[in-house]
Formats: C-alpha cells, structure tokens, sequence
C-alpha cells in the first residue's frame, strides 16, 4: 500500500526542507543579517538540529564567527570538509584561522590545500608571503 510512496514522501520533505533550510541561510548571509542566519540554521523545519551543508555551511559558520562563536565555526567548517569532502570549508576554514591568530594551524590547511587543489590558492599572494615568512622561520631555527 503506502509504505513505499510513504518512504518517497517522507525523502521528498526531508530534502526539500533540508535545500529549503540552506537556500534560507544562504539569502540571510547574502543580506549580511548574522543574526537570522544562525536562527534559521539552528533548527529545521521539524524542529530538529540542521547541520548545514557546503555554502550554508561557510555562511552559518561565518556569521558564528561575527557572533563571537569561532570555535562552533571552525568545528562546522571542519565537519563539512571531512564528511562532504568540502575543499571550499577548509579553505574557509585556514582563513578563520588566520584571522583568529592560528597562524600555524592555517598554514598546515594552507598547504593541506596546495596538495588537493593548488588553483584555490591562485591569486591568493597573502597566502604565499604567509608561508614563505614560516618556511624562512622554520629554516632560521633549523627545522626546515
């Protein structure tokens, strides 16, 4: 009978809520309003937890940062990168880091990076000075 039209419906709501949820988060970034963007994310349509996804994910975490929830960011932006093999996250993510003084853990996704997609990093020449200034300093302290 309707068990399996039940199991089509019931995927039909969960990925129209899901995109419906992201499409949402994603126009409340672009009008720069933090505030309804982490409203929205924070919960989906049936009240359960969203974990927002690829350019939500960036969004959400952004506007956590603004809202002085950095390391909820860095947790999201690292989530999205391993489970949705996001290279766009962990590029958001070195960025964060560097903004917040982790230099040292944003030059590792940094070069994580150079190996997986090189052209991310094209035009990128604060991201070059960054690790020419740490490869000198390491080879200054003998390391390199």
């Amino acid at each position: 009978g309707w068990g399996g039209l039940g199991l089509v419906v019931a995927g039909l709501l969960l990925t129209t809520t899901s995109g419906c949820t992201a499409a949402r988060i994603r126009a409340a970034a672009r009008k720069g309003d933090d505030a309804e963007v982490l409203r929205v994310g924070s919960v989906d349509a049936r009240g359960r937890k969203y974990l927002p996804r690829r350019a939500a994910a960036r969004a959400y975490a952004l506007a956590l940062e603004h809202t002085g929830r950095r390391d909820e960011a860095r947790a999201l932006l690292e989530y999205d990168m391993r489970h949705g093999g996001e290279l766009k996250s962990l590029l958001a993510l070195a960025d964060l880091e560097l903004r917040a003084g982790l230099t040292g853990t944003a030059v590792a996704h940094y070069v994580r990076l150079t190996t997986l997609a090189p052209s991310m990093l094209k035009n990128r020449e604060d991201i070059c000075a960054l690790m020419d200034s740490r490869a000198a300093a390491l080879e200054l302290r003998g390391e390199a």
